[in-house]
């Protein structure tokens, strides 16, 4: 009796141990056929960030990154054992903030270390933690994870913790929630949750009475200012006015500061923000309303509401004075039409004096200058005589049809330039403005 007790004593723990290792492999199996489900599905063709607890079985993680899915998923990889410092340093901002990127974090112990100590700018819309460890739920109330606008939690239903039916469960967390915060949204079917709106539900559909302390100044008419009717501290305008459509609609209430310490709006100096932006980002308020101007280092840090209000910046310059009217003489053509009748001029002349020295009888004798004699025409002088030769006259003929045409042209021109003011090119572009002497 006694030996036969000794060996059941002995084969116990081999026992237990081998209902233990088949178990966890049980649960291995219908995880790794739950996440299939999940990428082939819902988030089929979202970018994934996926995190992987350091202590999961090399096999199973072998065989999840392994499937063919993901030949068709812009993939990254994290390693949950590492910085979250030095990672989170190193990544573009859409993979660490808003709904680019689907994050996943698969685990089966305590992974908030990593996330404490990621950048402040991490905070994506959307976060999926697959847990291999029941117990482990208690993660979803971590502070790392409150400003998550989309958090859900996906593990093994205690229920079925010792039975051969393994059922996982959906849960997400309601930060406000006085009563069932930790809630089981419901078993795991792919048929129930065919979108990624089923999985990550809205999170602060009601804030239940919360007070939320706002960084503000009251130097922000109409905006914000100190009520004239109400005790100082009150405030009023545009922006109050939607605070409160907005508390009656979400259920909370707010506190407002008259001024920042440092008298400052928000600006990054030696590597901090200072002013009601400071405020915010230190953790001692929980947002500010005023009216700022969203620039590239302030969405780095911050999350912005749609705009409100869109105003628009222009430049004033002095207006130039009109060009003086003594330049309307040669302002009247432009500088290449003013080439074009020197070089018209010059041809002329040098075609006239070879067509000459070929006559017998010359038309210019020499105390005549051809320069002189064609000249006459362009200032609307009339020849005191012309060429013999017939085929000289029909040269002639033509230089004063084009003197005429020239003549005419100019006449109207400088008329209207004399008539109605001329003004110096106007700064329309950037780029005039940096090449301009202006200032």
């Amino acid at each position: 009796m006694l030996k036969e007790l000794f060996v059941f004593v002995l084969g116990l723990p081999i026992l237990l141990a081998f209902v233990y290792d088949t178990g966890q492999s049980a649960l291995a199996d219908r995880s790794l056929s739950v996440l299939e489900e999940l990428i082939e599905g819902p988030l089929f063709g979202s970018n994934l960030v996926l995190y992987f607890d350091p202590s999961l079985d090399v096999d199973f993680v072998n065989n999840f990154v392994t499937l063919k899915v993901f030949r068709y998923i812009s993939l990254i990889h994290v390693d949950l054992g590492s910085n979250g410092s030095i990672w989170s340093q190193k990544q573009p901002l859409e993979v660490l903030r808003g709904s680019y990127y689907i994050h996943i974090i698969i685990c089966d112990t305590d992974i908030t270390p990593f996330f404490e100590s990621v950048s402040l700018e991490w905070n994506p819309k959307y976060i999926l933690i697959y847990s291999l460890n029941a117990d482990l739920i208690w993660i979803l109330q971590e502070k790392v994870f409150q400003g998550i606008e989309r958090l859900a939690y996906m593990s093994l239903l205690p229920s079925s913790l010792n039975t051969t039916n393994i059922r996982i469960g959906l849960y997400t967390y309601f930060p406000f929630f006085k009563e069932n915060s930790l809630s089981l949204l419901g078993v795991w079917n792919k048929d129930s949750y065919a979108n990624v709106e089923n999985i990550f539900i809205d999170r602060y559909q009601s804030f239940e009475g919360a007070v939320f302390h706002l960084g503000t100044w009251f130097d922000d008419f109409p905006y914000l200012y100190q009520s004239k009717t109400e005790p100082e501290g009150i405030g009023e305008g545009v922006e109050v006015e939607m605070l409160d459509a907005i508390a009656a609609t979400l259920n909370f209430s707010y506190t407002l500061t008259t001024e920042p310490p440092d008298l400052k709006w928000g600006a990054f100096v030696n590597g901090t923000w200072t002013g009601m932006l400071g405020m915010v980002h230190r953790k001692d308020k929980n947002f500010t309303i005023n009216y700022f101007v969203i620039t590239s280092e302030r969405v780095k840090a911050f999350d912005a509401t749609v705009s409100y209000w869109m105003e628009g910046f222009g430049m004033s310059m002095m207006s130039p004075p009109p060009l003086p009217k003594w330049r309307g003489t040669y302002y009247s053509f432009r500088s290449d039409v003013w080439l074009g009748i020197a070089v018209t001029y010059i041809l002329i002349v040098l075609l006239m004096t070879i067509q000459d020295k070929i006559q017998e009888k010359p038309f210019f004798g020499k105390r005549t200058s051809k320069w002189v004699y064609f000249v006459q025409a362009l200032v609307n002088q009339g020849m005191t005589k012309l060429p013999r030769a017939q085929w000289q006259r029909v040269f002639i003929g033509w230089w004063l049809l084009y003197c005429f045409i020239v003549t005419i042209a100019y006449t109207a021109n400088l008329i209207a330039f004399l008539t109605i003011p001329v003004f110096p090119e106007r700064v329309q572009t950037v780029q005039q403005l940096a090449e301009s002497d202006y200032g």
